[in-house]
Formats: C-alpha cells, structure tokens, sequence
C-alpha cells in the first residue's frame, strides 16, 4: 500500500509543479523485498520523456 501513496503523491507533485519553471519530474522505482513487501525511492526523471507525446497518446 505504501508504494501505491508514494507513487501518487510523485505523480501529483509531477503534475502540480509542470508548468513551474525549471521543473524536474520525479519517478519511482519499487523494489521486490526479501520476504515480502516492496522498498519504494523516488528519483529525478527524464523531462524530454515525461513531456513526450507517445506517453500521452496511449
């Protein structure tokens, strides 16, 4: 669960903060844990491929 609220708080913080200037987008990577569970960071995304109209297209 707590992978699934990091991922949309990114997303949102993403969307908030588009059109600030010198905006980086953020994405998360999860991880599988040993035993169970998933260990989610965030971390600098591509900004040519967060704008890029094939990710939109789908």
């Amino acid at each position: 669960m707590r992978d699934a609220a990091v991922r949309l708080d990114v997303a949102a913080n993403n969307v908030a903060n588009a059109t600030t200037e010198g905006f980086r987008p953020s994405r998360v990577v999860s991880t599988a844990l040993p035993g169970g569970g998933v260990a989610s960071s965030v971390v600098p995304g591509d900004l040519e491929a967060w704008i890029s109209p094939a990710r939109w297209s789908a």
